[in-house]
Parts: structure tokens; sequence; C-alpha cells
């Protein structure tokens, strides 16, 4: 768990196998994690992965730490460095400043001011599209430009989001693309298949608003402004959310909502998902054997529970966010 506690230091605590906690020193307990900011720079993001984490700062900077893995391993954190300890400023091109950032378990993505698209880490499944050769793969341990291309044409990158092993990205003109692993038909592209994959464009959106997306582990979400909301890929444990009761989705398609409801946010574990509605309620569904439905229960949710927990009577919920299990 990594917290920033006033926009200016940083605490952490739990697992430190991979320096995920950005520090050294006791593992149980809340302790500072050493962040060399400027007098007036102020923490503005903190997004975590499986075995690394991020900061972005008010002046557009980056600063990362631990480790990527890949199916081998470690993969390494440089060509130089194994785990990486304690924060570090990661460098982009001169001039380049950073608007968002976004962690898959083992990729991290960075969206520039200019919609310039950015990406670094595990591409062993295609989740940053260098398709390296396996002698090359630390290479893309540095971050790399990512272009997306329509006739001669650059367009730049609105938003972007991370999951397990691939991406999903929002084109200024409004084109959705993803790209990564498949296995499961989580890219939303009719197919299914364990090949590395190249961008595709998911023509489903684009006559919708896309808002926000959600990438489980083997799964996607995807958010419109009109409160609609569609899921692709694995449904093992009711995670797509639909009223089937298929193992897997190939192509986007609506989650079944209760009569009325329009979402507002979205966020998702490895294999559970989560919504805010207009009127501030909480819904879970998908995998549920440790509890995380909050649904009183060790069981799955094949659609929309609505959470009713004592804590939250007379309380409007604005975001929610999920974890692994």
């Amino acid at each position: 768990v990594v917290v920033a506690s006033d926009r200016k230091h940083l605490f952490s605590w739990g697992c430190n196998d991979e320096c995920q906690l950005g520090r050294e020193g006791e593992e149980e307990t809340p302790l500072p994690v050493p962040l060399a900011l400027e007098a007036d720079e102020t923490i503005e993001q903190l997004i975590t992965g499986s075995c690394h984490a991020a900061v972005r700062t008010s002046q557009g900077r980056v600063f990362c730490w631990g480790t990527y893995r890949d199916s081998k391993g470690i993969l390494g954190w440089s060509n130089d460095v194994k785990k990486q300890a304690t924060p570090t400023a990661i460098h982009f091109p001169r001039g380049v400043a950073i608007a968002d950032v976004c962690c898959g378990e083992n990729h991290t993505l960075a969206l520039a001011k200019d919609g310039a698209l950015y990406g670094w880490g595990s591409d062993e499944q295609g989740q940053l599209v260098f398709h390296m050769p396996e002698a090359m793969k630390k290479r893309a341990l540095v971050p790399h430009a990512i272009c997306f291309r329509e006739g001669r044409k650059r367009v730049p990158v609105k938003k972007m989001w991370a999951g397990g092993m691939h991406s999903l990205v929002l084109l200024e003109n409004g084109h959705v693309m993803t790209f990564g692993l498949n296995n499961w038909g989580q890219l939303g592209n009719g197919e299914r298949n364990e090949e590395v994959n190249a961008p595709t464009h998911v023509a489903f959106f684009d006559d919708k608003a896309v808002k926000q997306a959600a990438l489980l582990q083997h799964a996607t979400l995807v958010l419109c402004e009109d409160g609609q909301l569609y899921s692709a890929g694995r449904n093992s444990y009711g995670q797509l959310g639909r009223k089937t009761e298929e193992e897997f989705g190939l192509k986007f398609a609506p989650v079944a909502l209760p009569e009325g409801m329009k979402v507002q946010q979205i966020a998702c574990g490895n294999h559970h998902c989560i919504a805010i509605d207009e009127l501030g309620f909480a819904y879970t569904w998908g995998f549920g054997d440790m509890e995380q439905l909050g649904n009183g229960k060790y069981e799955d949710e094949a659609t929309m529970y609505r959470v009713k927990a004592k804590v939250l009577t007379d309380k409007r919920v604005v975001m929610a966010d999920g974890g692994a299990q």
C-alpha cells in the first residue's frame, strides 16, 4: 500500500519483496518513502502495478520504483538494475511534460500533454506494441513512444488505461484502440488467441462517447458518457456483468444494469468490478471468494449487486477502486 499524505509526502507498507514499497525498513508499519520533490512541486497522481509504483508531479515529472516481471520471472528495472529500491525520475525527451500515468501488472503508460504516449516495462504480450525480440526485451524497460496513425496522419491520444497484460487507448478522434494479450477476448475485437496483437481499432465505439475504461486481468469494461457500460473478455466469475453463462465474450456488449441506472464511475480488481451510479450507490460483481464484493458471502455475482453495508447508510459514494483480490 502506498499513500500520499499531503501531496508532498509518501508512506508505504506491505510486501516489499520486489522493492515495491520504495524504501527500506519494517514492512508492517507505514514509513516515509524518499521522494525528492522541488519546493513548489506536488504529487498529482499515485498509481501501483503488481511489483512497481509511479508518481506524477505538478511539474509533469514521473518517479517510479520496484521492478517488472514476465513469464520467466523478474525482467528487471533496467539493463543494470534488477530492482529499484527508491523512487527514481523517469527520463523523457526534452520538453515533454506528462499529464497522466497508468500501471498495468508489469507495464506502465504515460500520456504527455501534447497527446504523445510513452510506455515501458514488460512487452511480452504486446501490451506496449514494441514487439522486441527475446534478446532485446530489456530495451522495453526504457520509455519508448507509441504512435497511432490513420493513413499517414499521426493521431494524438486523449486517454489511456492499462490492465493485466493488455492496454486500451482513446484517440483524440474518438477511436478506441486495444492491444496486448487476448487469450479470453479481452481486446473486444471478435477474436480469441494467444498471439501478440497489434493495436486494433474497436469500431463498436465509433458512435459512442467513451468516458472511462477499467481493465481487469482478462476482461475489459468501457463506460460511455451516457452512463451505459460495456464489457468483453473472460466471464468465468461473472465479471462481464451480463445475464449469460458463457465463459467469455469476444465482442463488447452491454452490461446488465438495473432499470434506469446511469453509471458515473467504474473500477476493478483482477476478476471483480465496481460501479458507482449517479445517485451515489456502489455496485459490485464478478469474483467474490475473498468477500471483495461486499455481499456478505464468499460467492461470485454474475450481475450487479448493490452494496448495502451499514457504513454506507446515508452516505453518497463518489469514487471507488479495487485491488487484486
